[in-house]
């Protein structure tokens, strides 16, 4: 009877690390899919952003490890608008808010003038979302952050997830 207990306990802490280091795993999967192309605005009328799978996928997961390896992520430059965007909805689920609330209000995307023309033809739109400010080339396809954005954004998440927590800043 006691080799019975004992196996099913090493039996269930088998199973259970194994399901963390796979979470762990699909985490660091998620996050090498990220792109500028993981999040997609659409402007018909009012610019709304859009987002693929992987974006889903880590909006979702309930890991406490998640912020940290997304913000340690932030200076990828490829990356940073799909953590932005990540880590602005998880801030907000954790916090209790509503995602459609933000979206409407403090957090919503905007298309800002100028725009960029020569002559008659629209060669690109700026975008703005929760303070990360990128440009999108109408003629390449290609989005490029504007000003000092890595360090900005870096710094405000630093503030948003490491401040109540006191753990140290990481880099």
């Amino acid at each position: 009877m006691k080799h019975s207990i004992l196996i099913i306990f090493i039996l269930t802490q088998t199973v259970v690390s194994f399901a963390q280091a796979r979470q762990t795993d699909s985490i660091a999967y998620y996050i090498s899919k990220l792109n500028w192309e993981s999040i997609t605005v659409s402007s018909t009328y009012v610019p709304k952003l859009y987002y693929d799978d992987n974006v889903h996928a880590l909006i979702r997961l309930k890991n406490k490890t998640i912020d940290t390896a997304l913000f340690k992520k932030l200076s990828d430059t490829a990356k940073i608008l799909a953590i932005h965007t990540i880590l602005t909805d998880r801030f907000h689920i954790i916090s209790g808010l509503s995602l459609l609330a933000h979206r409407e209000h403090d957090d919503s995307v905007t298309m800002y003038q100028p725009e960029h023309y020569i002559k008659d033809s629209l060669l690109g739109l700026s975008y703005t979302y929760n303070g990360l400010e990128w440009y999108y080339d109408l003629n390449t396809h290609q989005s490029s952050l504007t000003g000092n954005a890595v360090t900005g954004i870096q710094e405000y998440w630093r503030k948003k997830l490491f401040r109540k927590k006191g753990r140290k800043n990481t880099q």
